[in-house]
């Protein structure tokens, strides 16, 4: 994830955002820890099960 936010301002990028999904709570608290912010939540069997994805978002001010 390091990696990933270095990345994003080397390259001067003003947004990103990722997906997970409720049942994924490590991802979703390293997410928040690293300031992306919830923006999205929709019910999906995308992944052979109901569950819900969550999308989260980054902008960099």
């Amino acid at each position: 994830m390091n990696l990933y936010m270095e990345f994003l301002t080397g390259h001067n990028y003003k947004s990103s955002y990722l997906w997970t999904t409720h049942e994924l709570k490590a991802a979703a608290h390293l997410y928040r820890k690293h300031g992306f912010k919830l923006s999205e939540e929709k019910e999906s069997t995308a992944f052979g099960k109901p569950l819900k994805e969550h999308r989260y978002d980054f902008i960099l001010e």
